[in-house]
């Protein structure tokens, strides 16, 4: 029993530091090459915090004394926020990527509403959610829940005497339990999430273990368990 103990507790750490899919390579952003901070996305080329929810774990605040509930801001207050952590800059919300389906498509009054990206258009996000991670699936991400904002807005032209005036009235924002994406509006009862990414591959490789390591794993913590049961037989 004892032998299949420390078996247990050598294999558990690499099933639990295991990412979700290959395509997410662990990157160390404080020093300790044992964890990974963020996670370089090999299919879209830019690196995901490991942290989709730091401004609840933060404490951010916009007004002294004020925590945000569950996290969640206005889209205003998304774009506006100059996060930093790690002490590295240049980190940026999820955009919308070109759709092939509404490629020159022109903004015009004769359209009345923003006719560049669609519910089913590509994103960076939806490319991790449904594609990489799989619908449902946190993968390697901590506080992945609700719904995100895009840095991508959403303009309508308004009627105004004479014709129409464009005007940015939402913002492209996606769940992240369905991938569902929609425009919503630009007002103080709008709060999403605001989850970080930078272009390129930051960090320095974390030694945070493949899934082909996790697997090598599982199936050694199964030979021992056969061969305790062989042992312990009469």
């Amino acid at each position: 029993m004892n032998t299949l103990v420390r078996s247990l507790a050598a294999i558990l750490p690499l099933l639990a530091g295991a990412p979700a899919h290959a395509s997410l390579q662990g990157r160390d952003l404080d020093g300790n090459l044992g964890t990974a901070e963020a996670y370089f996305d090999t299919v879209l080329g830019i690196t995901w915090l490991a942290d989709a929810d730091l401004a609840q774990t933060s404490h951010h605040q916009f007004q002294p004394g004020q925590d945000l509930p569950g996290g969640q801001m206005t889209w205003m207050e998304a774009l506006s926020w100059a996060a930093q952590p790690y002490g590295v800059s240049g980190w940026r919300l999820p955009k919308m990527l070109p759709d092939p389906a509404t490629a020159g498509c022109i903004i015009s009054p004769s359209s009345v509403e923003d006719c560049r990206f669609t519910a089913d258009s590509p994103s960076e996000m939806r490319s991790l959610l449904t594609s990489t991670l799989g619908v449902g699936n946190t993968g390697p991400f901590q506080n992945l829940h609700g719904n995100y904002w895009t840095s991508q807005e959403y303009d309508s032209f308004l009627p105004f005497p004479g014709g129409h005036y464009p005007a940015v009235t939402g913002a492209w924002n996606i769940d992240s339990a369905t991938g569902t994406q929609a425009h919503v509006a630009i007002n103080l009862d709008s709060l999403g999430g605001a989850w970080w990414v930078h272009d390129g591959d930051i960090g320095v490789s974390a030694a945070v273990p493949e899934p082909d390591t996790a697997a090598m794993a599982v199936m050694g913590l199964l030979f021992v368990s056969r061969s305790f049961r062989r042992r312990a037989a009469p």
